[in-house]
């Protein structure tokens, strides 16, 4: 009798400390990288049920089944390639192309500048999210009427890399360096940087993009002064992001 017992017990146990270890849900959280929002539709192509905004948080379901492949023209010759998946958004269920969505972290188009701390909507966008490794370094130099002290870099734990080149407010340069995203993130990246750029902020974003196929590199078309934006795939697993400013 006591042998069952200590049976029953370990059986109890063993039953209880398997249900702990499981996961509760293998599903993955992703978050909307498009600017203008991303359709959520009953089915594959099929009716709207609502627009997700801009950084919305998703459930991705995997059901484990396909339910297609799309591929959109974003831009001439800039082509986005994803699926249809099934998402779980604020309570409902539905369908969205995966093609706008991301795993990382997108910047905030109500982003609050702190214009003492931060050169541009850059700096403050990786501080948001990820942490400096170490102070500012790599001071840069170059003469104008003498030499002066004009740009510093700053590295992130996470592998990501921001520079600011510059002697003054109106002309500078600005560059991060982002490990682990594509060219496509890099590029919804921009176009929420560039929404963001309280410069901008008077008048509505005229979006001029194109992309260079043979160089992987996407360009923003200033319209003549002003501030411009590029965004280039290189070979290694990163992408450099750049805004020069000039008047």
């Amino acid at each position: 009798m006591k042998n069952i017992i200590l049976i029953l017990i370990f059986s109890v146990f063993s039953m209880a400390f398997q249900t702990s270890t499981q996961p509760i849900s293998d599903n993955e959280t992703y978050h909307v990288m498009a600017t203008s929002g991303l359709k959520m539709r009953a089915t594959p192509s099929g009716k709207k049920l609502l627009t997700i905004p801009y950084n919305g948080k998703i459930e991705k379901i995997n059901d484990g089944k396909s339910y297609g492949e799309l591929t959109i023209t974003e831009l001439k010759d800039f082509k986005i390639k994803g699926e249809w998946v099934k998402v779980r958004y604020d309570g409902q269920e539905g369908f969205v192309f995966s093609g706008f969505l991301t795993q990382f972290p997108m910047p905030d188009l109500n982003m609050k500048m702190d214009w003492a701390k931060y050169k541009s909507v850059f700096e403050a966008y990786l501080a948001q999210f990820f942490r400096p490794k170490g102070g500012k370094f790599n001071k840069s130099y170059y003469t104008l009427n003498k030499k002066q002290e004009c740009g510093y870099s700053v590295e992130y734990e996470e592998g990501h890399f921001f520079r600011y080149e510059g002697c003054n407010e109106i002309s500078g340069q600005y560059d991060i360096e982002i490990e682990g995203i594509t060219l496509v993130e890099a590029y919804f990246i921009i176009k929420a940087l560039d929404l963001n750029d309280i410069k901008k902020a008077k008048s509505k974003p005229v979006e001029l993009y194109k992309y260079d196929a043979l160089r992987k590199i996407i360009t923003e078309d200033p319209g003549g002064a002003g501030c411009w934006l590029s965004a280039k795939q290189r070979k290694r697993n990163s992408v450099i992001i750049d805004m020069t400013c000039g008047c």
